[in-house]
């Protein structure tokens, strides 16, 4: 019980830094906003906790949260702006890794203490780092296109929820599907390098499943934040020149 609690609090939490960022700074927030989360993401993928009875990595949550962002450029700057910040995500997730792998490297010093707390969260890089720089494009790209596209066909403000929505659950999927084939089904022999996967399919299924359902929830309660970011520009209520600089 108290990991449900805490799992939505901080979901709550989470949406409600991202209308601070974009009440406060505008665009500018936004993309200042996307690297705490891919980069916190990155991070708390190590933890595993269960939610419900139903296992998955406490990173879904951060990571989840950032197509809001994008949802959010989409709607009030348009596909260009919602890009920019996809590539500002993944240009971000490059370098905090890049940087971290280095940070490892040096030789810790004979009081250090935190050494082997940073190789368990920081090591070589992975298989699981490299499958999410991989899902994470693709899934933002669809994610952007699709609610440019849906858009399009429905552009009232009444069909915001379906915007949001169709184009947040069916990228996720496509994201899920792609991290847990690559991540714990594929087996592959390149070139002398083989690598064998961690999960039978039966098992790979009920990974992909589980976590697709809580990324199926956290997209359904980011559609009332998406409404309230969208009613600060329609209302009025926030505006370029009172906005604070970055």
């Amino acid at each position: 019980m108290q990991n449900i609690t805490l799992w939505f609090a901080m979901l709550i939490v989470k949406f409600g830094f991202i209308l601070y960022f974009y009440k406060n700074y505008g665009k500018n927030g936004l993309y200042a906003y996307i690297p705490i989360t891919i980069i916190l993401a990155q991070i708390q993928v190590n933890k595993t906790i269960e939610i419900g009875g139903m296992s998955s990595t406490l990173g879904n949550i951060m990571f989840a949260s950032s197509f809001l962002v994008t949802d959010i450029l989409s709607e009030k700057y348009g596909i260009k702006a919602a890009a920019k910040g996809a590539k500002i995500g993944l240009m971000s997730n490059i370098a905090a890794t890049i940087l971290l792998q280095v940070s490892v490297a040096f030789e810790p010093s004979a009081t250090d203490y935190s050494q082997i707390a940073m190789k368990t969260l920081f090591g070589p890089l992975s298989r699981f780092t490299a499958v999410g720089l991989i899902g994470y494009w693709i899934s933002q790209n669809i994610d952007i296109h699709l609610f440019e596209q849906i858009k399009k066909r429905f552009p009232e403000n009444k069909y915001l929820w379906l915007r949001n929505n169709g184009s947040t659950i069916l990228s996720q999927f496509v994201d899920t599907a792609v991290f847990t084939y690559l991540a714990f089904y594929l087996s592959f022999d390149i070139l002398g390098f083989s690598y064998v996967g961690f999960y039978d399919f039966n098992t790979c299924l009920e990974i992909f499943t589980t976590t697709y359902l809580m990324k199926i929830v956290i997209a359904t309660f980011d559609t009332p934040f998406l409404y309230l970011a969208k009613k600060m520009h329609s209302g009025g209520t926030l505006s370029e020149k009172k906005l604070k600089k970055i």
